[in-house]
């Protein structure tokens, strides 16, 4: 038993190394595009959309950009470096997330 916790320690390790560089690369581009900026000028208590962030980027696509950013802000969320909520939509839409 012991054998399979010492497993599961390494498994674990192992993946917070390899999902760690993501969290680096992440706050890269998201401090190079402006991001926590974007969020801090909509003011206390506004709660964004990745489309509504996306919206006030320089792009020519900004339904891809928007889901990337949404996966970006997705793992800073993780790490507790923003807050997310989610939003329920009209018509049985899918569920939109809110970053602060």
């Amino acid at each position: 038993q012991n054998s399979v916790m010492e497993k599961e320690e390494l498994c674990s390790f192992a993946m917070s190394i390899a999902t760690g560089s993501s969290l680096f690369m992440v706050l890269k581009a998201i401090i190079e595009l402006d991001v926590i900026g974007i969020i801090n000028r909509a003011g206390p208590g506004a709660h964004l959309s990745p489309a509504q962030i996306a919206a006030q980027l320089p792009n020519k696509n900004p339904d891809a950009t928007a889901s990337m950013l949404d996966r970006m802000l997705r793992v800073l969320a993780n790490y507790s470096i923003l807050s997310c909520s989610l939003r329920a939509l009209p018509n049985d839409a899918p569920v939109e997330r809110l970053y602060w």
